[in-house]
């Protein structure tokens, strides 16, 4: 069928012009709104970066801080027993400094007490400790001399003072049977007032149960 109204013709040009031009907004809307969605994915991308660079360099300040300070390295003592005619006579005597943790320590100092007697207490000032090497056992140069003749028991207090804080190491000898047995463990207290336990070690046949045992 022909059109031959004017008028008629008009109206269809007309109308296809605005469903091409609805056509072509779609089309570009469509577009729009892709590359909107593709920004919003590159930015998302590169704020997932900004953000994974930060928390590295935040690790690394933590880990140069930690370098500085010590971080939560710690240490604790062994007696090397020096024993002479018999177990009656032992006497401890020379330290072994363990350190544990991947920091060096800075400006150690340790105090040993005698808690049965609250005498002979020793100060050794250690100085700075650990490496890049880890080494973890030093031989500490001081003979101490505790002298276990006569006694059945024998209690340590031992104090450590470092850069990055203060922690205490409890020590308890114990004598059965003419042999003596230890038990031990590394406390550091912490901001709910009680204290956690960062080293515990006791001699399989330490004659008192481990829940028995009374940490002073």
């Amino acid at each position: 069928m022909l059109f031959t109204d004017p008028a008629a013709i008009i109206i269809l040009i007309g109308t296809i012009t605005a469903a091409l031009g609805a056509l072509w907004a779609a089309d570009s809307q469509n577009e729009s709104t892709n590359e909107l969605k593709a920004m919003q994915e590159k930015i998302n991308t590169r704020n997932e970066e900004i953000i994974k660079l930060n928390r590295e360099i935040g690790n690394l300040s933590h880990h140069t801080m930690n370098m500085v300070t010590g971080g939560n390295s710690y240490a604790y003592i062994l007696f090397s027993n020096n024993e002479s005619e018999s177990v009656e006579n032992m006497q401890l005597g020379n330290i072994f400094l363990i350190h544990e943790g991947q920091y060096p320590l800075y400006d150690l100092t340790i105090q040993i007490t005698d808690i049965d007697t609250f005498k002979n207490e020793k100060i050794i000032n250690v100085g700075n400790i650990g490496s890049i090497q880890h080494i973890k056992h030093w031989p500490l140069n001081y003979a101490i001399n505790f002298n276990l003749h006569g006694k059945s028991s024998q209690r340590f207090n031992i104090f450590f003072y470092a850069r990055n804080g203060t922690w205490y190491q409890q020590l308890i000898y114990k004598k059965l049977k003419s042999k003596w047995y230890v038990a031990t463990r590394v406390v550091r207290s912490n901001e709910q007032g009680s204290v956690d336990v960062l080293f515990k070690d006791i001699s399989p046949n330490f004659p008192i149960h481990e829940q028995d045992i009374i940490w002073q």
